[in-house]
C-alpha cells in the first residue's frame, strides 16, 4: 500500500526514527519514495494484511497529530 504525506511531516518521521518504530511493532517492511509533486512523500508499506492495517493505522494516527500541533501552532502566531 502507497501511502501519500507531506514531506515536512514523513522526512521527520523517517529521520528520527518513527518508521523503523512502526516497522519493529507491526512487522512490516516500509520504504519513502518521492510523491507526485515536490512537497509530498510517498510511503510504501508491505506485509500481511493485518500488519499492514495495524501500520496504516500508526502512520495516520501520527499524522493527526502531527496536523492538530501544526494547526495549534499557526492559531497561536496569529493571535
Amino acid at each position: 500500500r502507497i501511502l501519500s504525506f507531506p514531506t515536512k511531516f514523513a522526512g521527520p518521521l523517517q529521520h528520527e526514527g518513527g518508521l523503523v518504530q512502526v516497522m519493529a511493532e507491526c512487522e512490516v517492511n516500509i520504504s519513502i519514495q518521492p510523491g507526485d509533486s515536490s512537497d509530498a512523500t510517498a510511503i510504501r508499506i508491505s506485509g500481511t494484511e493485518h500488519a499492514l492495517g495495524r501500520a496504516v493505522a500508526q502512520i495516520e494516527l501520527q499524522f493527526q497529530a502531527f496536523a492538530e500541533a501544526e494547526r495549534k501552532a499557526k492559531e497561536e502566531a496569529e493571535s
